[in-house]
């Protein structure tokens, strides 16, 4: 796990053709299907589980693009002290990016749960930036494909999850 500055994680979309970063993630997945987050924390954790397990055999980017929107609900020393358990000590302000590798499932999946249970906004997006989860404060989970012949790597986690669609 390495954390990486904002601008760090526009170039690695862009890298990966992905321009305009979050308005070309937007626009990149239509093929999306949106769900409600349930309330209860137990339910969230394991949609982070899922989501982590998922991805465990391939490198991914955590872009955590908004936080601060429910200040009652989030807790920055606990947020602090999962990044710290990789040496990283910059604030989140500083370094929003989380670049996945092989092995960091249980890492991700902390930082995921952390994304799920204080509102925030964040994405993960697949290296090959062909698919793509979003969390958004709005308490909804998306998971995006960039075209239906892609077989993403959340493809079916939704369903495996028995969220409600929105």
């Amino acid at each position: 796990m390495k954390c990486i500055t904002n601008a760090e994680c526009e170039r690695w979309l862009l890298d990966r053709g992905v321009p305009d970063a979050k308005e070309g993630l937007m626009l990149r997945f239509g093929r999306a299907s949106a769900f409600a987050v349930p309330a209860d924390s137990g339910k969230q954790t394991y949609i982070a589980r899922v989501i982590a397990e998922a991805i465990t055999d391939r490198a991914a980017l955590l872009w955590i693009t908004g936080w601060g929107v429910w200040p009652s609900s989030e807790n920055m020393g606990l947020f602090n002290r999962v990044r710290a358990s990789f040496a990283e000590t910059r604030k989140l302000h500083e370094a929003n990016g989380h670049l996945c590798g092989k092995g960091d499932g249980e890492i991700l999946e902390c930082l995921l749960d952390c994304a799920l249970y204080f509102s925030w906004d964040a994405w993960l997006v697949d290296d090959t930036a062909q698919s793509a989860v979003w969390m958004t404060n709005d308490e909804v989970v998306v998971f995006g494909e960039e075209n239906q012949s892609h077989a993403g790597p959340w493809r079916g986690v939704a369903a495996s999850l028995k969220l409600r669609p929105l």
